[in-house]
């Protein structure tokens, strides 16, 4: 095992890396959270990681085995108690910009959203309304929608404690990604209620994509660092059409200089699971 330092953090691996400084093992057993570096197929693994299990030390790739504890793995024993704490994190070396996994989380968090319509707007509502100590950008490709949600937003006010609630901002498109999470609510809409021998989320799936390929790009080129939040239909495809665009050069080919895969984080499941609690606690069923 090999130990590293990098700016404050530590980090240890089974490779030898010329380009880090040297460490010594007794820092990273001192040190509450460590940093595990591997290398692994960028199409298939994410750029960081928590550590859940010794096997994942050695695995070539995230799959479905790294569920089930190895017990043939040997690890030195103040890795494993931190690996029961989940104090690890592996970082996979294959992408360029794995030194982004060394950041520390904000300590002010600024979130631009993009698109006010139904979501992106009720979205906005929530996040003024939270009162937390964040920042708040706004976005929509309609400037007459945009100046509305300002006026709306800014509106919504504590009586004598006017400036209790989060700032709330116009963007311009230049400005998107100047934020620590970019929330992407856009979308070109959806077949009329009633229409027949077509896939909904597919229909929606052709037209966002391209919206948000776009913006994957511009994520790409302003060297986006934070997390880019997709809550438009149907997450889970449009979250990997994100990965793939956003991570090929001009030419069409990867170089995995775009936005990593946990850096992209899909929003789709958290309705499917208020509705399902919701219906759960209606003892007699639906009203309609």
């Amino acid at each position: 095992m090999y130990y590293y330092k990098y700016e404050d953090k530590y980090l240890f691996s089974k490779l030898l890396l010329d380009n880090l400084q040297k460490a010594n093992e007794i820092d990273l057993i001192n040190e509450a959270e460590v940093y595990y570096l591997i290398k692994m197929d960028p199409l298939t693994s994410r750029r960081g990681f928590v550590i859940t299990s010794p096997a994942q030390l050695d695995s070539e790739s995230e799959g479905l085995d790294l569920l089930y504890e190895s017990s043939s793995i040997n690890s030195l024993s103040w890795i494993n108690e931190k690996i029961k704490k989940r104090n690890i994190k592996a970082i996979n070396i294959s992408y360029q910009s794995w030194m982004n996994e060394l950041m520390s989380p904000p300590s002010q968090w600024r979130i631009n959203v993009m698109a006010l319509g139904d979501v992106g707007s009720n979205l906005c509502i929530g996040l003024r309304l939270s009162g937390a100590d964040i920042s708040i950008g706004i976005y929509d490709r309609s400037p007459e929608k945009l100046k509305r949600w300002n006026y709306e937003l800014n509106q919504i006010r504590i009586p004598f404690k006017e400036s209790s609630l989060p700032r709330v901002r116009m963007l311009k498109e230049d400005e998107l990604f100047d934020c620590d999470m970019f929330v992407f609510c856009a979308s070109k809409g959806i077949p009329p209620v009633g229409s027949e021998n077509v896939d909904v989320r597919m229909v929606q799936f052709e037209s966002n994509k391209e919206i948000i390929s776009k913006y994957g790009l511009l994520a790409r080129e302003n060297n986006f660092k934070g997390i880019f939040a997709v809550v438009s239909d149907p997450v889970d495809p449009l979250c990997k059409a994100l990965f793939l665009e956003s991570n090929k050069d001009k030419d069409g080919n990867f170089d995995f200089k775009g936005l990593a895969p946990n850096q992209i984080i899909g929003y789709g499941l958290g309705v499917m699971n208020a509705r399902a609690s919701y219906y759960s606690e209606l003892i007699d069923g639906p009203n309609d």
